[in-house]
């Protein structure tokens, strides 16, 4: 079940806007490759919520970060083919965004209990985890994410879905397809 105040804030974020709603054929294709990591609150939200594909930003960061939220495809192609994705992915860490600024740093999400408490000092909620942002060129040698290898953009994603907006046309035009 998603948890309360995800639901909350993606109600509020998405409302009239659409990104891609999943389907329950991508999700079950999905849950065979990465079901073992990914909680099933996390497919149950992109069933839910159109949110794959949307173009997101976060004005709370400094750079104003701007990203398109991935598709469960999408996540499944970067874990098998991409790095940092497929070097850090059996520790928990998956890719829910693309950074839209061309730095080629992913948004993750970690979802292992252990793991998140590496990286925020305090978050009780395995169901509402941190976003983070992992510098491609920063990993260390045994690929391991360390605190200067990433920012935590959000302590948890409800308070990420609360403070993002989706992006206008002229922003996604400008930073998304460029």
């Amino acid at each position: 079940m998603v948890n309360e105040s995800i639901a909350e804030a993606l109600d509020h974020l998405l409302q009239g806007r659409t990104g891609k709603r999943e389907t329950p054929d991508s999700v079950a294709r999905f849950r065979e490759k990465l079901g073992h990591i990914v909680p099933e609150w996390y497919t149950e939200m992109m069933l839910r919520w159109p949110l794959g594909g949307a173009p997101l930003y976060f004005p709370h960061l400094c750079n104003s970060a701007c990203m398109r939220w991935n598709t469960l495809d999408s996540i499944l192609d970067d874990t098998y083919n991409y790095g940092p994705s497929m070097f850090i992915y059996d520790h928990g860490y998956i890719t829910v965004a693309q950074c839209a600024m061309c730095t080629g740093d992913p948004y993750f999400i970690p979802f292992f209990p252990t793991t998140i408490a590496q990286i925020v000092r305090y978050n009780d909620e395995p169901d509402n985890p941190p976003l983070i942002q992992v510098f491609h060129d920063a990993l260390d040698i045994e690929e391991q994410v360390t605190p200067d290898a990433c920012v935590v953009v959000a302590q948890n994603l409800s308070g990420f879905f609360l403070h993002a907006g989706v992006a206008d046309e002229e922003l996604e035009r400008d930073q998304f397809d460029a």
